[in-house]
């Protein structure tokens, strides 16, 4: 009885991120800033354009509910982290806790707007 958009947009998320989340986690312990950052964009680069490309070659895809908030929330936040990267700013802890509670913010609103509450 779970909406199919619901199992896509944070189950196989998390199962596909978790191992570039552990790479970027150990690259920034390492003090390996730049491998942290390159391994994040890469990752979301290669699931949306190769991933989602080969896909659509195989077989027509239909967007899921919640596909555009999504593709909106993406654009924002590399807009609000384009700036930070370009200049070689540090990511304070309020930028990278405004990060982590966005991240929250969207899922419980993708999930709100899928389930019609």
């Amino acid at each position: 009885g779970v909406i199919v958009a619901i199992i896509c947009f944070t189950r196989v998320a998390v199962g596909t991120s978790f191992p570039d989340l552990m790479t970027t986690i150990i690259a920034v312990a390492k003090k390996e800033m730049e491998i942290g950052v390159g391994n994040i964009l890469g990752s979301n680069v290669f699931h949306i354009l190769f991933v989602l490309g080969v896909l659509g070659v195989i077989n027509p895809l239909d967007s899921p509910d919640g596909l555009m908030f999504s593709i909106y929330v993406m654009i924002g936040m590399m807009i609000f982290l384009f700036p930070l990267m370009k200049s070689h700013l540090d990511l304070q802890r309020i930028e990278g806790g405004f990060l982590l509670v966005s991240y929250f913010l969207y899922v419980a609103l993708l999930l709100l707007a899928l389930t019609g509450l």
